[in-house]
C-alpha cells in the first residue's frame, strides 16, 4: 500500500503487509504474522502482534518502545533502533520511521472500541392538542 499524507489503521491483518505513507500515523493489529515492511516519513507507527509469536525485528526511528523483552534497544541522537529476534524467529518485520515513533506491543488483532452509548429513554407522551376556532 502506497499513500501520502494518510493515517492508516489496518486491523485483523493475517499475511505479509508492505506499507509506505509519506505524513500521518500507522496502526497495524496482526491477526497472525507475515513479514512487515512499514517505511513513514512522519507520524508514529503502532504495530500490535500475536503474544506468542516468533518473529526477527529490524526497527529504526525517533523512539522505540516494545512489550517484547527480547528485542534490544539502542539510542542515539535523534534517533534509536531496535532489533532482535523473538521466540525462534519467523517472518521479518523492517520499521523504519524518519520522524516519529514506533511501538511494537503484544496486542489484539481487533482494535478496542468503547462501549455502545445506552439508547435514549422514550419521551413522555403528550396530551393531544385541541383545534381552536377562528
Amino acid at each position: 500500500m502506497l499513500t501520502r499524507s494518510k493515517d492508516i489503521r489496518l486491523t485483523g491483518v493475517s499475511g505479509d503487509v508492505r506499507l509506505q505513507n509519506g505524513n500521518g500515523t500507522v496502526e497495524i493489529r496482526m491477526s497472525k504474522l507475515g513479514n512487515v515492511q512499514v517505511d513513514n516519513h512522519n507520524g508514529d507507527v503502532q504495530i500490535y502482534l500475536p503474544e506468542k509469536t516468533g518473529f526477527q525485528l529490524q526497527a529504526r526511528g525517533g523512539e522505540v518502545e516494545t512489550d517484547f523483552a527480547e528485542l534490544k534497544i539502542a539510542s542515539g541522537g535523534d534517533q534509536a533502533s531496535a532489533a532482535g529476534t523473538v521466540g525462534t524467529g519467523g517472518p521479518r518485520l523492517v520499521i523504519n520511521n524518519e520522524h516519529g515513533s514506533i511501538e511494537i506491543r503484544k496486542g489484539s488483532a481487533v482494535a478496542e472500541t468503547a462501549p455502545p452509548k445506552a439508547p435514549k429513554p422514550p419521551r413522555e407522551p403528550q396530551a393531544p392538542v385541541e383545534p381552536t376556532e377562528n
